[in-house]
């Protein structure tokens, strides 16, 4: 069974850690994987989850999932970083904005009132592999991006380990595995009814404790996707604490208001402090920065967006440098002796005369792209998808394999009279 943190019942602020009655955390990152940029997949387990819910959460999403309370998060992405311990490389992931995958209700297999967490990941899993749930989405890594968030109908109590939802915990968070792939998953008792709709969040309406409770587990899986898999404080967990666990934790029940719903705060190492969004804008990522807003297309050409050497925004989801100001996303934005656009370049997305050899067609320079991306007269390497030739200086493949072939024989040969 996939063991998880959880929002434990009661923890007021009087109990936050960061709080003047405790120290503050000390998050390490450990080597594991994050959330990119977080697909939410709203799931409905029947029928009789409240109307309240699901409709509300609809909208809820897509505001919040696309706001500022994501931006804070890259101070917690793992560009560049190694795992606290081992020393071995991390995972490489910028964290930023998210999208909705839309609401499903799904008719689940397992039935009962009381149900076993481990129960409860093989029906989603099921249901997936089904396709009456949308099959995961991944990163430019191959790590998913995708996650399930499950609410239940009154009168279902969720099971952990002996634990139960509304008795000890609020709601909690793990991980599936699918086509062997981990992805992402928080599980969301009923939060309009009995101890659950008191007792968690601090909001002034209970639809502000459905939010709150859901933008807690948010802040868990995308700062911690594979937490459930690990002991707490090696790989596979990302960023955690030893004593707290997870960054959302201490910061229980300490909500804000963030694009017109009440949200969770989560710690911020670099404010030292529990924070919903930063207090000023950041600036847009440009491929030397970690904490950074990620771009749009809106951002093209846009003073406090993409200008000067990086002009342009890198939309494509499966480039290294997605969500990143860049030279060129096109060639529509490369001209004048450089007209092609180099997507091949180690993510850094580069202007150059060519990438093919058809690029220098009638260029004065010569027929043929060189590999470091300039039309020449002598076979070139093809910049940077290539054109097919052999580099400068290089011997022509033939010329060489042919005697690499006849010494290999020769020495197979000698092996053999002398066995």
């Amino acid at each position: 069974m996939h063991h998880s943190r959880r929002l434990v019942l009661g923890a007021v602020p009087l109990l936050l850690v960061g709080s003047a009655a405790g120290a503050a955390p000390t998050f390490h990152y450990y080597g594991g994987n994050v959330v990119s940029n977080a697909r939410v997949v709203q799931v409905s387990w029947g029928s009789n989850v409240p109307s309240s819910t699901q409709t509300g959460l609809q909208a809820f999403y897509p505001a919040v999932l696309n706001s500022p309370y994501l931006d804070w998060l890259s101070e917690y992405s793992t560009v560049g970083l190694n795992g606290f311990g081992d020393g071995l490389p991390g995972s490489n992931q910028r964290i930023g904005r998210g999208t909705y995958g839309g609401a499903f209700t799904i008719t689940p297999t397992l039935s009962g009132t009381t149900l076993a967490y481990a129960d409860i990941e093989a029906e989603l899993t099921a249901q997936i592999a089904a396709g009456h749930l949308p099959a995961p989405t991944f990163d430019w890594q191959g790590i998913a991006d995708t996650v399930y968030v499950v609410d239940f109908p009154p009168g279902v109590t969720i099971d952990l380990n002996g634990d139960q939802s509304c008795q000890t915990f609020c709601a909690v968070f793990g991980t599936l595995t699918v086509g062997g792939k981990h992805v992402g998953t928080a599980l969301v008792p009923d939060l309009t009814t009995g101890p659950c709709a008191t007792g968690c969040g601090n909001g002034a309406t209970n639809f502000d404790v459905v939010t709150q409770v859901h933008s807690h587990e948010l802040l868990e899986v995308i700062t911690n996707a594979e937490y459930a898999l690990s002991s707490g404080s090696a790989r596979p967990a990302a960023w955690a604490d030893t004593s707290i666990g997870t960054i959302a934790n201490p910061c229980n029940a300490n909500g804000a208001q963030v694009a017109g719903y009440w949200v969770e705060k989560g710690w911020s190492t670099r404010a030292n402090a529990c924070i919903a969004q930063t207090s000023s804008p950041l600036a847009v990522c440009d491929g030397s920065t970690t904490l950074c807003r990620q771009c749009s297309a809106a951002d093209n050409g846009q003073a406090g967006g993409c200008t000067a050497n990086r002009p342009a925004c890198e939309t494509d989801g499966t480039n290294p440098a997605f969500g990143e100001c860049v030279a060129c996303a096109t060639s529509a934005n490369c001209s004048g002796t450089t007209p092609v656009c180099d997507k091949a370049d180690a993510g850094n997305d580069t202007c150059r005369a060519c990438v093919l050899d058809a690029d220098c067609t009638g260029n004065a320079a010569g027929p043929h792209c060189l590999s470091t991306g300039a039309c020449g007269a002598a076979p070139g390497g093809g910049g940077g998808s290539g054109g097919g030739s052999t580099s400068p200086g290089q011997p022509e493949p033939l010329l060489w394999l042919v005697p690499a072939l006849l010494a290999a024989a020769g020495l197979l040969r000698r092996r053999r009279l002398r066995s």
